[in-house]
């Protein structure tokens, strides 16, 4: 625990690294862009006196994502992770017993119980990917995804976790007819970021209106969040112009990555033009990946796996977590990367077993 404090800043130097690295294999075009988003950014923070520190995470997500671009890994390397992916799976599977009471009586001293059930799906969703790419194991897919729903639900009580998952197996059970079109993808990545956005207004809403019954207040109640939401919206529309700049330093420090919601991240740390035009740039890249005619069907699962990272940034920052930046911004690298080409699976596919 002691390195999470630095891991912010870790994460955004090394990523930085990565870039300046790969940047000679980039199209220049898109560096120049990427600078010049960077720099922009950067500058708004200061014009607006703002501590650079902040704002880290959201920094460094543009450049997650062109320094996991096109991901490439031989046979080996590929075999070396899915050992290693299925082995962290189980880890976690067994310390999910009766994690979230440990947690509660060690929070000072234990990871919380939201941030293992990421892991945890991060796990069993390339897992699952695994499975259906070399494998097509249909026994063990329905085991793992059965043992990850009750670790996530019984040992960390990880409920937006849950709900990721299972939006996740969903997308699987409909998948022909989601990827039929690559339109559809699309129509529900953009359905998915306004969702993000309306959420909390909704969920402000049930809650006034008495919805979830009388209030109970725990480490896992349903009023945390709208606690944090009404704050956020109640301090937008005593100060509009909140929505343009994003929030004060001294404010934004005090809510920090509390806010559990990527939309609302977004606004209150670098307004309503800074979120519109990082959604854009995230749809764009996504359709950029998808609509290539290159493209096999051996992608469906990982843009399955980001899609879920949306859903679970409904109650969580699953975007803004530089603890979990390397698996969430890694499903795409990993399709724009070495699936790019629709190799024989004679030739492609490796014989994994456990």
């Amino acid at each position: 625990l002691w390195i999470l404090p630095y891991y912010t800043s870790i994460t955004a130097v090394v990523f930085f690294c990565i870039l300046v690295l790969k940047s000679r294999h980039l199209n220049k075009k898109v560096i120049n862009g990427l600078l010049l988003v960077y720099v922009g950014l950067i500058l708004f923070i200061l014009l607006q006196g703002k501590n650079p520190l902040n704002y880290l995470t959201i920094l460094s997500s543009p450049v997650a994502f062109v320094c996991l671009d096109k991901i490439t890994l031989s046979r080996k390397e590929k075999k070396r992770l899915f050992y290693f992916i299925e082995f962290t799976w189980l880890i976690l599977v067994l310390l999910s017993f009766g994690y979230f009471d440990r947690f509660t009586i060690n929070r000072s001293s234990m990871v919380n119980s939201n941030t293992m059930g990421m892991y945890l799906l991060d796990m069993a969703m390339l897992l699952l990917y695994f499975f259906d790419i070399y494998e097509k194991k249909l026994i063990k897919s329905i085991v793992v995804s059965f043992v990850t729903i009750l670790s996530l639900y019984l040992g960390y009580q990880a409920r937006g976790n849950l709900i990721a998952f299972l939006f996740f197996l969903l997308c699987c059970i409909f998948r022909k007819h989601i990827m039929k079109n690559y339109k559809r993808i699309l129509i529900l990545a953009a359905v998915l970021i306004i969702a993000g956005g309306l959420i909390p207004f909704i969920y402000i809403q049930l809650i006034q209106n008495n919805f979830f019954g009388v209030r109970t207040y725990s480490l896992k109640d349903m009023y945390t969040r709208e606690g944090v939401w009404s704050d956020l919206v109640g301090t937008f529309v005593v100060n509009k112009s909140y929505l343009i700049t994003g929030l004060p330093s001294n404010e934004l420090e005090i809510m920090g990555s509390a806010i559990h919601n990527n939309s609302f991240e977004l606004l209150a740390s670098i307004g309503i033009l800074g979120l519109v035009l990082y959604f854009i740039f995230v749809f764009s890249y996504m359709k950029t990946i998808i609509a290539d005619s290159k493209h096999s069907n051996k992608i469906d699962l990982l843009i399955f796996a980001f899609l879920s990272l949306l859903v679970q940034g409904f109650t969580e920052v699953s975007l803004f977590w530089s603890v979990t930046y390397v698996l969430h911004y890694m499903y795409l690298g990993l399709a724009s990367g070495n699936e790019y080409v629709n190799i024989p699976e004679r030739e492609y596919g490796l014989k994994l077993t456990s």
